[in-house]
C-alpha cells in the first residue's frame, strides 16, 4: 500500500515538474521510482534511513568510496582508505542509501548506479561515502547542509534529520592571535629611516611570536588609514583572528596620528575596534602625545574589547628616537643594544626576555590570574619592567629617566 502511495506521489511530482519546473528532468524522476523498486525489492529498512539522489554520471566517470577507517587485513589497516568500486562503464544515475543518516563514519550505506534503462550498473554495500571523480558530492559534505536535505527523495518516516543552526560567532572560538604593525611615516617625513627600521624589527618579532600568516605589515606606499582598516579586516574575517595586537609608530598630536600623510584620529580607531566586538584588542602607540589616545577626550579604551593599551608617552610629552647619553645623567643602561627608537627598542628586548622558555611561565601566570590573553599579559610585564619604579630615574628607557618621556598604560582588568 505504501509503495503505491509513493508511486502516486512521484507521478504527481512529475506533473508538477511538467507544469511548474520546465528545467527539471522527467528521466530523473522515473529513475528515482525505479531505484525504490530495485533497492527495496526485499522490503524497506527497519532502521532510520534516507535515499539521496546525487546526480547523473557518465560512462568514463570514476566512482570510489571513501572509508575513513578501512577494514583491517591480516591484522593491519590497508594503506589507502579509498576503495574503488567497479568502473561505471555506461551513463546513468547515482544514488546513496544512507543507513545511519547524520552519524559520523564509518557507518553502513549502499551505493547504487542505475543505467538509463533502469538496470543496476553498480550496487555496493559500503561503510563510507561515494566519491565521484575525486570529489565528495556536495550533499554529502555535511548532513546539516541544505544540499543534503534537497538530495533526499525518500526517508524512513520515523526519522528526521535535525536542521542545526550554528550562530556565526560560535564557529571560531579557538584562540587565534594576530597583529597589524603600522608605520605611518612616509619618506619625506622626519625620522622615516628610524621608524622604518624599528617597524621592521617589531614586525619580525610579531611574526616570530604569532606566525607570518597572521601578521600584517602596513608601510609606505600602502600605509593610508584605509590600508590599516583592510589589514584588520583581513586578519579577523579571513584568518579568523580573535585576539589582535595593533602597533603604531607615527608622528602624532593629541588624539591624532599622521598615517601615510593622512589624518587618523582616536575616534576612528575606536570605531574600528568596536566594529569587531568579539575580538580582544591590545594596542601599542609609539608617537608624540600618544597618551591622549588613552586619557583624552575620545579614548580608544572606551571600547569594551580593548584589553590593554600602551602609549609610549603622555599626552603632554613627546616620543624619541634612540638616545644613549645626556649631560648630567648616567648613560643608557642598554645603550650598546637598543637602536633606532628608544622605547620600542627597549620593549623588543623585553619581549625577547619574556618569550624565552625561562620566563614564559611568568606570562601565563599573569594571564591566568587576570583572565586575559597571553600576549596582553606579556605586554603588561614588558611595560612594567621598562617603566621601573618611582621616581622616573629608575626607568629602563633613557628618555624617561631624563624626564622628557612618560609612558602610560591602560588595563581593563
Amino acid at each position: 500500500m505504501r509503495r503505491k502511495l509513493m508511486l502516486l506521489l512521484l507521478v504527481l511530482a512529475v506533473l508538477f515538474v511538467l507544469v511548474g519546473c520546465p528545467g527539471s528532468s522527467i528521466d530523473e524522476l522515473i529513475s528515482k521510482m525505479k531505484f525504490l523498486d530495485y533497492a527495496f525489492a526485499d522490503g524497506e529498512p527497519e532502521t532510520p534511513a534516507v535515499a539521496l539522489y546525487l546526480g547523473r554520471v557518465k560512462a568514463d566517470d570514476v566512482l570510489q568510496v571513501y572509508t575513513p577507517v578501512p577494514e583491517p587485513k591480516s591484522g593491519e589497516f590497508v594503506d589507502n582508505s579509498i576503495v574503488i568500486v567497479p568502473t561505471i562503464g555506461a551513463p546513468g544515475y547515482l544514488y546513496y542509501l544512507d543507513l545511519d543518516p547524520g552519524a559520523f563514519y564509518n557507518h553502513p550505506g549502499r551505493v547504487v548506479v542505475l543505467g538509463e534503462d533502469g538496470e543496476p550498473i553498480i550496487d555496493e554495500e559500503v561503510q563510507g561515502w561515494p566519491v565521484l571523480n575525486g570529489e565528495t558530492p556536495e550533499p554529502l559534505v555535511s548532513p546539516t547542509m541544505k544540499a543534503y536535505a534537497k538530495a533526499i527523495f525518500w526517508r524512513n518516516i520515523r526519522y528526521k534529520i535535525a536542521e542545526i543552526h550554528i550562530p556565526e560567532w560560535v564557529v571560531f572560538q579557538r584562540v587565534i592571535s594576530g597583529a597589524v604593525v603600522v608605520n605611518g611615516l612616509i619618506p619625506t617625513q622626519n625620522l622615516y629611516y628610524e621608524a622604518s627600521q624599528i617597524h621592521n624589527m617589531m614586525y619580525n618579532a610579531m611574526v616570530d611570536f604569532m606566525g607570518v600568516d597572521r601578521v600584517r605589515q602596513v608601510e609606505y606606499p600602502d600605509n593610508a588609514p584605509s590600508d590599516v582598516e583592510d589589514a584588520i579586516q583581513y586578519l579577523v574575517e579571513t584568518k579568523k583572528v580573535n585576539r589582535l595586537t595593533l602597533y603604531f609608530i607615527a608622528h602624532g598630536a593629541n588624539d591624532y596620528m599622521n598615517i601615510g600623510g593622512y589624518g587618523f584620529g582616536a575616534s576612528t580607531l575606536k570605531n574600528i575596534i568596536e566594529s569587531y566586538p568579539r575580538v580582544s584588542f591590545s594596542v601599542i602607540i609609539e608617537s608624540c602625545h600618544a597618551g591622549s589616545w588613552i586619557e583624552g577626550t575620545v579614548d580608544i579604551t572606551d571600547a569594551s574589547n580593548v584589553v590593554i593599551a600602551i602609549a609610549t608617552t603622555s599626552s603632554a610629552k613627546s616620543a624619541y628616537p634612540d638616545w644613549d647619553s645626556a649631560t648630567g645623567y648616567t648613560n643608557d643602561y642598554n645603550g650598546t643594544t637598543d637602536v633606532y627608537v628608544e622605547w620600542t627598542s627597549d620593549f623588543l628586548e623585553k619581549m625577547a626576555y619574556y618569550t624565552s622558555a625561562a620566563h614564559w611561565g611568568e606570562v601565563t601566570t599573569l594571564a591566568s590570574a587576570e583572565g586575559i590573553p597571553d600576549e596582553s599579559a606579556m605586554y603588561d610585564l614588558c611595560f612594567q619592567s621598562i617603566k621601573g619604579g618611582s621616581p622616573p630615574g629608575t626607568s629602563y628607557t633613557f628618555t624617561e629617566r631624563v624626564g622628557i618621556q612618560d609612558p602610560q598604560i591602560y588595563r581593563s582588568y
